[in-house]
């Protein structure tokens, strides 16, 4: 059986680029505010010290953080599965408003990893909006959406495992684990580094970075950051398509 969850999620995006005054309503018109307190864990995130992040209600999934928004990259947001299934095809929608509710812009699509959630786990999202600027005065408006399936499937974009990653000021350095039957020339990355704070995200995205993986091994791989980055706490995915 297929159930698809949709979750609606308002932002504003505040001056430093961090989400303030959110409030999540669910599709029966419940409402699911983000409360404090879940360690940002997931099978397919990595971290040698995971940060603690907002939690989505219990039963839900949502946008739970909000990051600086960035001309390059998007919009980047974390995402909490608080609900006793495993997610996947989860897409991200969102528009953007003025104060006095008119439209300013819409998403032209997101990036979510892992691609399968795990049970009260967390993702990495990247909304994009091409080459539009986000400014304090705009509220920005995140549809998320999610299947669940209680049968085995496959997906096209197939999840890797980080086993060791340390950041840099400069760059971002790992070790990628291909657990799949097939060698991999290439993968996907994000990257979401939290500042001092938990709540200062940013989210760097590397597409189809070139490294050579055969079947069952691991090997070294390197993301430059456009511009130095402060990564005190970080959670990286990564994925391939098989």
């Amino acid at each position: 059986m297929v159930k698809r969850l949709v979750v609606i999620a308002l932002f504003v995006i505040a001056s430093m680029g961090v989400a303030s005054g959110g409030r999540i309503a669910a599709q029966d018109d419940g409402t699911a505010t983000p409360t404090a307190g879940a360690v940002a864990t997931s099978p397919e995130l990595f971290s040698d010290s995971p940060p603690i992040l907002p939690e989505a209600e219990a039963e839900t999934v949502a946008v739970v953080l909000v990051g600086s928004p960035s001309e390059r990259d998007g919009v980047p947001v974390m995402i909490h599965n608080n609900t006793d299934d495993e997610l996947y095809e989860v897409s991200i929608q969102a528009e953007v408003r003025t104060a006095d509710d008119g439209l300013f812009a819409a998403s032209t699509g997101s990036a979510v990893q892992p691609n399968i959630i795990a049970p009260r786990s967390f993702a990495i999202g990247l909304v994009d909006f091409g080459e539009v600027l986000l400014t304090s005065d705009l509220t920005t408006t995140f549809k998320v959406t999610a299947e669940t399936k209680e049968s085995d499937f496959s997906l096209a974009d197939s999840d890797l495992r980080i086993i060791e990653a340390a950041p840099f000021a400069d760059r971002f350095v790992g070790v990628i684990e291909n657990p799949y039957s097939e060698s991999l020339s290439s993968a996907n990355v994000l990257i979401a580094c939290f500042g001092d704070a938990t709540d200062s995200l940013s989210v760097v995205r590397a597409s189809y970075i070139t490294v050579d993986v055969p079947a069952g091994d691991s090997r070294p791989f390197q993301v430059d950051f456009r511009d130095p980055l402060n990564c005190t706490t970080y959670l990286v995915a990564a994925d391939t398509y098989i």
